[in-house]
């Protein structure tokens, strides 16, 4: 994914193959999604698309960015508002789980270092208790 908060100045103006997008700015070939399957309904946020994306690459298709496309997104209330809300760190946290038990080969996104950052990301948003929500979720998600 490749995004700026500054004026478009043409760095993303080569076509180039992408590693991950950010599933509100896709367009999706129905026989990609018949072959790798759709959205697995087992995330409710975060990782949701970086799973959908892992799979599609998995089945031999590719994610290219298309400059000539144009896409705006305001970040969703659920990010936005909710991080001091036990539900959104224990969502947070079963999502994580969900992902680590399908996509163990990926140790960036499910390892070690990547549990540190978001368990202390948390800690930081909501403290102790957000922490603990977290890792209540994250426990749910790996069953």
């Amino acid at each position: 994914m490749r995004k700026t908060p500054a004026a478009d100045d043409g760095r993303f103006d080569d076509d180039s193959s992408l590693f991950f997008a950010t599933l509100c700015t896709v367009l999706l070939r129905s026989d990609t999604l018949r072959d790798v399957g759709l959205m697995n309904p087992n995330f409710l946020f975060y990782y949701e698309d970086y799973d959908l994306c892992q799979r599609i690459r998995d089945g031999g298709y590719g994610i290219r960015l298309v400059p000539e496309s144009k896409t705006f997104h305001k970040v969703e209330r659920v990010t936005r508002d909710s991080t001091a809300s036990s539900s959104f760190w224990v969502t947070y946290g079963r999502s994580y789980g969900v992902f680590s038990r399908f996509h163990r080969r990926h140790w960036w996104m499910s390892g070690p270092m990547h549990a540190g950052y978001v368990m202390a990301r948390s800690f930081y948003e909501g403290g102790a208790e957000s922490l603990s929500n977290f890792r209540k979720g994250f426990r749910e998600g790996k069953r």
